[in-house]
């Protein structure tokens, strides 16, 4: 009987303790993953400037290292664009339940996937069609809109009158706009990454609600992590070296009809295509992606992610850019 008694009490005392570890966790957890609607809309100026674009101990198109010069100050959203934006703008543009709308300068174009229906609803933590309207799945209106094509990117910018940032602006804001850039967009030692990004190792496998880690110093949320975000640049993996010189370091815009011609005209690689037209520029790595000590991974400032533009995945997003006036 006192032995039923002793385990009766020690079972009590370690349901207790479980039940007080649960607790915190998801007190924890609900100050960790809060909405900030008061960030929506909020567009950060970048001012002019110079910085040192790539990295010597990256990747080779990350190669060689130059400095670039950034002629006028611009506005960047402070936050990846969120779901509940992205369906404002979709609602407005009557866009229908397919996705699809004719774009600006490409044509018909699917600008999104919706998220309950993508890679059979996986990760459904974005926009879905309820059989009349666009909406945010319940829950998740203030994380990162994902499942954007290049072109959905493209075409919200231009409705609110924005634009993607360049993939040198975006290099530029990450690092902090200056000469040498924070090598993790806010800080340059690893062991403070996981305060300013979300990235596979402390995810648990999904995108969390805008600007919930720190802000660079520019005031910047999730430039490390979260989501890819798309530029307007296209791709190509020699640019860095066919731009060595300095009359293309003055606000570059990426790979033109030139670089068709002169950048690995006779390859047909489809990873790492030298001419425009292929792939687009995204930036910044993932909450998917792995960012380990002494690695050179994807969440660094200087990385240059591609896809093709029409491809929509659970970690593809953007943010916005904007022309001072």
């Amino acid at each position: 009987m006192k032995r039923l008694m002793n385990n009766t009490i020690i079972s009590i005392m370690v349901c207790l303790f479980y039940t007080f570890i649960f607790s915190c966790s998801d007190d924890e957890n609900a100050e960790v993953f809060k909405s900030r609607p008061e960030l929506l809309g909020t567009m950060v100026e970048i001012p002019a400037g110079r910085f040192i674009r790539g990295s010597d101990i990256g990747l080779d198109m990350e190669r060689p290292m130059d400095t670039i010069i950034l002629d006028t100050a611009f506005l960047m959203s402070a936050t990846e664009i969120t779901n509940l934006e992205f369906c404002e703008f979709l609602n407005q543009a009557g866009v229908d339940a397919t996705g699809k709308m004719t774009t600006f300068t490409n044509g018909l174009q699917a600008l999104l996937c919706a998220s309950d229906t993508a890679r059979s609803g996986r990760f459904n933590q974005g926009i879905i069609h309820n059989g009349t309207s666009w909406q945010p799945v319940e829950g998740f209106e203030y994380y990162p809109a994902i499942y954007i094509s290049w072109y959905g990117a493209d075409e919200y910018c231009r409705w609110k009158g924005g634009r993607l940032p360049t993939e040198a602006e975006w290099e530029y804001a990450a690092g902090g706009a200056k000469l040498n850039p924070d090598k993790y967009a806010g800080t340059s030692d690893f062991k403070n990454l996981g305060e300013y990004a979300w990235y596979n190792e402390n995810s648990n496998g999904q995108s969390k609600p805008v600007g919930n880690k720190r802000p660079n110093e520019l005031g910047l949320y999730d430039m490390m992590g979260n989501v890819n975000e798309w530029c307007s640049d296209w791709f190509s993996k020699t640019y860095y070296q066919l731009t060595h010189d300095s009359a293309w370091f003055s606000d570059p815009q990426g790979p033109d009809s030139l670089y068709a011609s002169l950048s690995m005209a006779n390859s047909s690689d489809y990873y790492y295509p030298g001419k425009k037209g292929a792939r687009k520029i995204f930036r910044g790595g993932s909450y998917v992606e792995p960012q380990t000590s002494g690695t050179e991974g994807t969440h660094r400032v200087a990385y240059r992610g591609h896809m093709l533009p029409n491809m929509v995945w659970n970690s593809y997003g953007f943010r916005m850019a904007k022309d001072i006036e």
